[in-house]
């Protein structure tokens, strides 16, 4: 959906430019340094859930199947190989069309604004670093349409802070999704919300979408237990499951605050940027909780837009912080900015996809809280940032004990 509007934004943008067609491309760029002391490890996983079907394939009469992408602290040393933004199974999926290659405008724009993928911090193939004790365990879930290699910059600066971060790949919802054993997934009809469908048909597909959401993160959390009890695995007793976390952006943030509002093996949560699904409108969660949300002009509670968000922040029982950022759009939650040149930028502002701050500042802002506020609430330490909004002049922080 963002590539369609994004390729009529970029054509509007040519004809009004007056043939403003040949651009300078630039190299991929880099997401922003991890800020925290480990070095970081990535693995990718399958994990198959027997117990329930697949309601979101077309055909619903499969297992339900994660792609599992884990980033961890690591012992890396000069022999050890940079971990790719995407593996190559991911890059080829995107780049197969189904059929004969043809040259179509969405190609062509998409072709002229992006920059390809950026550069990561982590490596492959490397050992969890070693460490007084098992490291606590974060779950990561993406949007409708991104996928969890969107929200690499999130999951490696955790990483470098001791956390062991579980990014859950939602096939059916995300537009791709590449499985370790090369298989792929795509968007289905079930999957995803239609643009134009009435308010009544979009809840009932986010109810139905949520509920999946909800299942595949328990599920998560239940075969972690396993991952740490397995003597062949690289992260026996490497996992402190009693200090869990759950945060992701939009529907994935949507999804941390259902599952923290119901099960006890969420200590804290994080949404960023994600109103709750209709199921969870009204629902109190009670365990320690931040919300992030895009910069509005007149503050979240006065913008029908943010409404949801901001009553979710209000009725939580527990801690609950609520940080807005101003210049700061939906996608500027994620890494998507930083796939994109200077032309593709402004033609994702232009559409109101990110906002007028910059990508690095932005990931810098939301990651410095999401530090923070894990630091406090799953690790149990001491975090000024959440009582010095004065260290971002664009942050207005509320909070609540």
């Amino acid at each position: 959906m963002v590539r369609v509007i994004l390729a009529l934004a970029i054509l509007a943008v040519l004809l009004l430019a007056g043939g403003y067609a040949v651009l300078a491309h630039t190299g991929p760029e880099s997401l922003p340094a991890p800020s925290g002391t480990y070095r970081v490890g990535r693995v990718q996983q399958d994990w198959v859930d027997q117990s329930r079907m697949d309601a979101l394939a077309g055909a619903s009469t499969t297992p339900r199947r994660l792609a599992i992408w884990i980033w961890y602290p690591a012992a890396v040393t000069a022999a050890s190989r940079p971990a790719p933004y995407v593996p190559a199974a991911w890059q080829n999926a995107q780049n197969d069309t189904g059929g004969p290659r043809r040259l179509s405008l969405d190609t062509l724009l998409t072709a002229i604004v992006r920059t390809g993928t950026p550069e990561s911090h982590a490596y492959t193939g490397v050992p969890v670093a070693s460490s007084p004790g098992p490291y606590p365990v974060l779950l990561m879930q993406p949007g409708l349409g991104p996928a969890i290699p969107d929200y690499t910059a999130y999951a490696e600066n955790l990483a470098s802070h001791g956390y062991v971060v579980v990014g859950i790949n939602e096939p059916d919802s995300s537009n791709l999704v590449a499985f370790a054993d090369g298989s792929v997934a795509r968007v289905t009809a079930r999957g995803s919300i239609p643009d134009r469908a009435s308010q009544a048909a979009s809840e009932s597909d986010a109810n139905a979408i949520g509920r999946v959401w909800v299942d595949d993160a328990t599920f998560v959390l239940g075969r972690l237990q396993s991952v740490d009890g397995d003597a062949s695995s690289p992260f026996y007793r490497r996992l402190d499951l009693g200090r869990v976390g759950l945060f992701g952006h939009s529907f994935g943030g949507a999804t941390a605050l259902a599952v923290c509002e119901r099960d006890a093996r969420c200590r804290a949560g994080a949404d960023l940027d994600g109103n709750p699904v209709p199921d969870a409108e009204g629902a109190a969660v009670g365990r320690p909780f931040l919300f992030m949300s895009e910069g509005y002009p007149q503050g979240c509670a006065n913008d029908q837009n943010c409404r949801l968000l901001w009553q979710a922040y209000q009725q939580a029982g527990g801690p609950a912080y609520f940080i807005s950022v101003a210049g700061s759009r939906h996608f500027n939650y994620s890494d998507v900015p930083l796939q994109y040149n200077a032309l593709g930028r402004f033609v994702l502002a232009r559409t109101g996809a990110i906002g007028s701050i910059a990508p690095d500042r932005g990931l810098a802002i939301a990651n410095a809280y999401l530090v923070a506020f894990f630091d406090r609430y799953v690790k149990g330490v001491d975090a000024p940032l959440l009582h010095a909004p004065a260290t971002f002049p664009e942050v207005q922080v509320n909070s609540k004990p």
